[in-house]
């Protein structure tokens, strides 16, 4: 089981928001690397990859981050092993 601590929820979500132009809440693909990168997540692209994927990226290449943050942190169920 994973213990997320509120702090590290809102460290991931002020990090996405940082690259959300468009202030809509969704973020594209490279703004999510960009955003894994300075969070210190070192992952291979076809982790990143696999990640998008299962988060349910939209047809137009954007992700709701705050769905994407839950799972990144091994909330909703998802594993990140």
């Amino acid at each position: 089981r994973v213990v997320v601590r509120t702090d590290d929820t809102e460290d991931v979500l002020e990090a996405f928001r940082v690259f959300d132009r468009a202030k809509d809440g969704r973020v594209n693909a490279a703004e999510i690397q960009s955003v894994l990168l300075n969070l210190g997540e070192r992952m291979e692209p076809q982790q990143v990859n696999d990640l998008l994927r299962d988060a349910g990226m939209d047809q137009d290449g954007t992700l709701d981050y705050e769905q994407f943050a839950r799972r990144l942190l091994g909330l909703d169920g998802y594993s990140r092993n």
